[in-house]
């Protein structure tokens, strides 16, 4: 409470007052604008990730990779991932600061190559599976965040 009754005097004392600091020049005016702030979104997020461009194929099969002395204690991996898909995205986007849309798109991408390669995953095993997913969500975010890309060619 002290702080706000302080800015309010201090707001009170220099509103008439002019602000040190020039303001800059316009960039761009609203009507040189041709998309709304949902569509530039939108778009950037088209061109950094699009599913089935990331090549996940050996990483994925790496992670779910099931014996086959296993197989009938196995479901779709696909069913696994989409089951837990808020909480990775919740993570990966909390430890990483990756804006949640990307995050979002990030696991999708994964889910659809998992769903495209018919991977399975032992149900013994699927708190493994989460972790590893997870962690190697992670790392791809990380990439993203310190080069600009998910995966560098």
């Amino acid at each position: 409470m002290k702080k706000l009754l302080y800015m309010d005097r201090i707001g009170r004392k220099l509103r008439d007052a002019d602000p040190v600091f020039a303001q800059g020049f316009t960039d761009i005016t609203v009507e040189e604008m041709d998309v709304t702030v949902g569509e530039f979104y939108q778009r950037a997020l088209d061109q950094q990730l699009a599913p089935g461009e990331l090549p996940l194929d050996a990483d994925l099969q790496d992670i779910f990779n099931v014996s086959k002395r296993r197989r009938n204690d196995v479901r779709p991996a696909v069913d696994l991932l989409h089951e837990n898909r808020k909480v990775l995205i919740d993570k990966v986007n909390y430890w990483t600061g990756v804006q949640r849309p990307l995050v979002k798109k990030l696991v999708e991408t994964i889910e659809a190559k998992v769903s495209q390669l018919a991977l399975s995953a032992d149900i013994k095993c699927e708190r493994e599976y989460l972790t590893e997913v997870t962690v190697y969500a992670t790392a791809l975010a990380m990439n993203y965040i310190t080069r600009g890309k998910f995966i560098l060619p």
